[in-house]
């Protein structure tokens, strides 16, 4: 076959080689040189039937993984021969494959995508990276997501194996571009397919899909759904849940049963996949004492998928099945779980770290690093030493742009892949690790090689790193650090210096804190601290409005340091705020733009209504009614005016308002009259100036009002007589114990302004260690559980507008309780509550001691 001139051959023998050789997994370099030559040409010319095609691809795909410096292990006749079919051969399949998708049957369409995502993954059209490839695919025609599109139309047509092919495979080549789908769909049309895979699962038979099925359909699932952040399902495509919500429930009903007998690899994909769907909901459950009743849970109140999980990874690590990339990959899962699954089997996977530990790749150590941490789980002797050789081993190899990957919890299920040296990111994350757990884990061996490290990528790390690696080195003291503690510190403070414009008000702050602790001096960060900032937001699902004139403080909208750019210049509302760094221990917090406000404000921007949200819609349409609400008794569930009405005509108040960026977007999405409420005077004025640059369009009215938490008579202070539709309130409840009296303050003004017609918004940055465990934000959300109803908005809600992808927030609606059984009527405590008659002398005289302290 190999001399025979192969260059007139028909294009289905050329097709049925090449598959033969992949199938009997035979290669042979010359012939298949041979064959590739043959057929070059022929693709674009439409001489291969749609199933040749796909079985060229497949078969491409295989004896790529297969040979040796191609992604494989097998062996053939030439050590790291390069490829017969270059890129340029690729991509003529690829278009050729495009045109033929629509009369392609289902195994072709899975075997073609399974191909090409196989042949990304061995670093081809450059992969491994999806952004580029998916690039180069889409100007081929064969794009990614005109993949998705396809096969979610014609779900039911495929099998249990073609769909969890097709699913893994667009879930790897998905980046949320508008590349490929006319009308910029790429997020709806790969949420679509998540969707019709998840229906498949859910309605058919479980026998239907194997184990390595089942695990791979939902591993492409939990990526598809990443990639169609904000993109809303189809009416009725997911029966009023979320599509995160969905995944979560099927991956439990489905999996949970079954992760005794999945194979390491599955076990893996799966707990990736629940994670993925898990996160940013499981924090609900501490308001909403309702929520998640479908979810499946163990008799102790566990999550059965947290539990099945640890008990399976405890089970295979015994049996020593599992590699040192499997056990970091599940000690990572059980560590994003916390306490859902019991005692998370740490030790045992620990154990496998250690044998494994040779195959680890970069983001192994710093997931394991993470998830010992976040665990509070210090490893064994024989463990962390053999951590700390694997760490050391690739922390020397760390030099500025080794970057495999960026990020510190990636999806990478197969393990031991990517090149030597560990990222920014992770070098970040294993200094945050170290400085939390302390010694033992962190030894001075250990520490002077993290530092040296730190220095190297110091002009890699963004902004949330250099804030992390300084803290952790202010924390690491006597640790073999103090010798390069000063010259670390001025090396990260010049980092920090050159990309001040990225940092936010917790980051900021969190960075000057930490090099000062560490003996730090640097007059350029002090300025920076002090300096007035103009930050900048984007809004581009509101109208543009015209630019106003501050009458007074043109020179404190002139004045400041570097601007800081959040949304960029495109089109539709472009705010400005006047901001300042918080003063030392937290005095004078609202100068600052934090994060809660600026997630708030991303989300209200794109809610056209509240019935755009299923979490408003609830909220809105839950128990009670007016005459409930005032007289205690039993009513019909009503329907709130704003529900009715959208936002015209909206009286609105934020709590806390700070520099003012959720009342901006309220005053500009609609809402009538906008009252932005602060208790701190210089705050008072930074807002009453950035309501004055982003005045909205008249009839709607927007100011800013000082109000004191705890005062006797709430609504007066804000300028009103009746509470108002909409209350927001973003980050408005931080610290330890000691500060429990101001969020009793805060609840009693929550109280006042709230009606049986007022809707809450509250948004709050999640929080991890003492403050999540013992601070006053648990407390503080079981004092609102006695008062308020609640349902949180889905991430995915969150993530259709903005950039909230790194956010760290969840965002809650909230909705007065009738008064009745189980309701009290006054804060605990003895303080009043607003609006209702009793409480003694020493219960009114409370609100003003506190609002003294404030």
């Amino acid at each position: 076959v190999i001399v025979a001139d192969l260059t007139g051959a028909p294009a289905r023998n050329l097709a049925n080689l090449i598959w033969a050789m992949a199938k009997c997994e035979a290669y042979h370099p010359r012939l298949e040189r041979a064959i590739v030559a043959a057929a070059r040409g022929k693709f674009a010319s439409g001489d291969f039937k749609p199933q040749e095609l796909s079985n060229a691809a497949w078969a491409l795909a295989r004896l790529c993984s297969q040979q040796p410096g191609r992604g494989g292990k097998k062996g053939g006749e030439a050590e790291g021969a390069e490829p017969a079919a270059d890129d340029a051969l690729l991509l003529e399949l690829a278009g050729a494959l495009g045109k033929a998708l629509h009369a392609s049957v289902p195994q072709a369409i899975a075997n073609g995508a399974w191909a090409f995502a196989t042949l990304v993954g061995a670093g081809r059209l450059g992969g491994p990276s999806p952004e580029k490839a998916s690039a180069s695919l889409a100007g081929a025609g064969y794009a990614p997501s005109l993949l998705a599109a396809t096969a979610a139309a014609r779900a039911r047509e495929f099998n249990a194996q073609e769909l969890a092919n097709t699913a893994w495979a667009v879930g790897k080549l998905a980046v949320a571009s508008s590349v490929g789908v006319s009308g910029g769909g790429a997020a709806s049309a790969y949420g679509a397919l998540a969707d019709a895979v998840l229906a498949a699962i859910e309605s058919r038979p479980p026998s239907e899909f194997a184990d390595q099925q089942l695990a791979n359909a939902l591993w492409g699932c939990a990526r598809l759904a990443l990639a169609a952040r904000g993109a809303q399902a189809q009416d009725g495509a997911t029966g009023g849940e979320t599509r995160s919500e969905r995944l979560r429930r099927v991956a439990a009903a489905n999996c949970a049963p079954r992760l005794g007998r999945f194979r390491p690899v599955e076990l893996c994909m799966a707990a990736w996949a629940y994670v993925t769907a898990l996160t940013g909901v499981a924090y609900a459950g501490a308001i909403d004492q309702d929520a998640d009743d479908d979810v499946q849970m163990s008799e102790g109140g566990l999550d059965l998928f947290a539990v099945e999980l640890s008990n399976a990874a405890r089970a295979r690590a015994k049996e020593g099945a599992l590699s040192g990339p499997h056990a970091a990959q599940l000690l990572w899962a059980c560590a994003r779980l916390g306490g859902g699954g019991g005692s998370p089997p740490a030790k045992d996977l620990c154990s496998s770290l250690r044998r494994g530990a040779k195959l680890l790749a970069p983001v192994d150590i710093a997931n394991a690093w993470w998830a010992l941490a976040r665990l509070g789980a210090q490893p064994s002797p024989k463990t962390g030493k053999v951590l700390r050789k694997a760490t050391r081993r690739l922390l020397r190899a760390t030099t500025v742009g080794t970057s495999a990957t960026n990020d510190s919890n990636s999806n990478n299920v197969e393990g031991g892949e990517g090149k030597v040296g560990l990222s920014a990111k992770h070098v970040a994350t294993i200094a945050w690790a170290t400085a939390r757990l302390g010694a033992p884990a962190a030894d001075r061996r250990l520490c002077e090689v993290l530092a040296a490290a730190a220095s190297a990528c110091a002009s890699d790390f963004n902004a949330r790193d250099l804030a992390n690696a300084m803290s952790a080195f202010a924390a690491l003291s006597n640790s073999g650090v103090d010798e390069q503690r000063p010259d670390l510190a001025s090396i990260l403070c010049e980092a920090a210096l050159a990309r001040l414009s990225q940092f936010n008000a917790q980051e900021l702050l969190k960075f000057a804190g930490a090099h000062a602790r560490t003996g730090g001096r640097d007059e350029r960060l002090h300025a920076a601290m002090g300096a007035v900032r103009t930050l900048r937001f984007g809004f581009p699902a509101l109208p543009s409005a015209p630019k106003t004139l501050l009458k007074s403080g043109d020179n404190l909208l002139k004045s400041g340091g570097d601007d800081e750019e959040e949304g960029g210049e495109g089109g539709g509302l472009q705010v400005r705020l006047q901001s300042r760094a918080p003063g030392r221990h937290l005095k004078h917090t609202g100068v600052a733009a934090w994060e809660a406000s600026v997630t708030l404000g991303q989300w209200l921007s794109g809610l056209p209504s509240p019935q755009a949200s299923s979490a408003l819609r609830a909220v809105l349409k839950s128990k009670g009614s007016a005459e409930v609400f005032e007289k205690g008794g039993k009513g019909k569930p009503p329907v709130l005016d704003i529900l009715k009405t959208g936002w015209a005509g909206v009286i609105c108040v934020e709590l806390g308002a700070g520099l003012g960026l959720p009342s901006i977007v309220a005053a500009h999405r609609g809402c009538a009259l906008v009252v932005a409420t602060d208790g701190d005077v210089p705050t008072l004025e930074l807002l009453t100036a950035n309501c004055a640059a982003n005045s909205p369009p008249l009839p709607a009215l927007l100011r800013a009002a000082e109000l004191r938490w705890g005062v006797e008579d709430a609504l007066s202070a804000c300028g009103i007589t009746v509470p108002p539709d909409l209350l927001l309130a973003a980050d408005v409840v931080y610290g330890q114990e000691d500060a429990e009296p101001v969020w009793r303050a805060l609840l009693d003004s929550m109280l006042q302004l709230t009606g049986a017609r007022t809707l809450v918004l509250q948004a709050q940055v999640q929080r991890f260690g003492r403050e999540a465990a013992d601070g006053c934000e648990p407390r503080f959300r079981a004092m609102l559980a006695d008062y308020f109803e609640s349902a949180q908005v889905s991430p995915d809600e969150l993530a259709a507008t903005g950039d909230v992808a790194r956010s760290n927030c969840t965002v809650h609606a909230l909705r007065r309780k009738p008064l009745g059984a189980g309701v009290p009527r006054t804060v605990a405590g003895g303080d009043g509550a607003g609006g209702e008659e009793g409480g003694d002398e020493r219960a009114r005289k409370r609100p003003r001691q506190l609002a003294r302290v404030m």
